[in-house]
């Protein structure tokens, strides 16, 4: 049961976080999800909206829904996706933190699937959910034909029906638009500001740096299959020269933290090389692509050429000639 703490604050078992920044549609289906959960009776719980710095009618919507469900938010001027998650873990009062995104619906049971998670696996110290790419129309078909090639782009995560623990080097770490942190071991952990989207910046991946930071401590993690959300796909992310730029970013994420963990300078050469080579190979694979019109082939590489892009120019900018 949830109690007050020494200055009068309610003390609870679940704030759900979503950060965002001029998506008030986006934003307003997604509460109206969340509104909808099926709720545990005597669940203490919230929902703490991080508002990054708005300039639309992001705090209308969020009122609207102050009589549906227990609903608050602040705002974090400095922009960037990091940012923003770093002011909801300095201002949640919940015992465990549960992240979504503000382009998703969540499932009617996904707010239960984690509570049950947290109370039959209290040593875990994160969990992760199913997340299902939704396309809006129109869809091209050369994008709806080749989904398996786009997951990291659509955020796809699905490990099956069983739950099980991830830990060491596990590579199924959940994703931003699903998952959930013990609140004692998140504040352990600040979300890095050179990753996460930003107005600068499109880097991703600061939420799995901070659940390897938890594992390098030996914390453990659990696969909830049923805290499933659907992440809508708008049209305009649904062009090649999104996906391009999406793995541009990825690759340049990919340099950063590569640089972050102090690589050598051979090894740094022999990567910017390496890059270079597969930038070159990958651009007249997308020209040969074209002529021979294999929509596979093409948007395999590029995927390459945005991902060697990105990492040459982060190289580039950070004097790594």
């Amino acid at each position: 049961m949830a109690f007050r703490d020494l200055i009068g604050y309610r003390i609870l078992e679940i704030t759900v976080v979503i950060c965002t920044r001029n998506r008030r549609a986006s934003l307003e289906r997604t509460l109206a999800s969340i509104a909808r959960c099926h709720v545990t009776p005597g669940l203490a719980w919230e929902v703490l909206v991080v508002d990054n710095g708005s300039s639309d009618e992001t705090s209308a919507v969020i009122r609207n829904f102050a009589s549906q469900m227990p609903i608050r938010s602040i705002r974090e001027e400095v922009a960037g996706l990091s940012h923003a998650r770093n002011a909801g873990v300095r201002h949640a009062r919940g015992d465990y933190l549960i992240w979504t995104d503000d382009d998703v619906l969540v499932d009617e049971y996904w707010l239960d699937a984690y509570w049950c998670a947290f109370n039959g696996h209290p040593g875990a110290a994160f969990f992760g959910g199913r997340v299902h790419p939704v396309l809006e129309p129109p869809t091209p078909a050369w994008l709806s034909d080749n989904l398996d090639l786009l997951e990291n782009l659509l955020a796809a995560r699905d490990f099956g029906d069983e739950p099980f623990e991830i830990h060491g080097d596990d590579d199924r770490l959940p994703f931003g638009a699903s998952y959930a942190v013990r609140t004692s071991d998140q504040r352990r952990h600040s979300y890095d500001p050179e990753l996460g989207v930003s107005p600068t910046l499109r880097r991703s991946g600061e939420e799995t740096q901070v659940l390897r930071a938890i594992m390098d401590e030996g914390g453990v993690g659990r696969w909830v299959p049923n805290a499933k959300v659907s992440h809508i796909i708008p049209a305009r992310r649904q062009t090649l020269a999104y996906v391009v730029e999406h793995y541009r970013a990825y690759g340049e994420t990919a340099a950063y933290l590569a640089a972050r963990r102090g690589a050598t300078m051979p090894l740094a050469a022999r990567s910017r090389w390496e890059a270079r080579y597969g930038l070159v190979k990958s651009l007249v694979a997308i020209a040969l692509g074209g002529v021979l019109s294999k929509q596979r082939f093409r948007l395999r590489h590029a995927c390459f050429y945005g991902y060697h892009r990105g990492f040459l120019s982060y190289r580039s900018g950070a004097g790594g000639e």
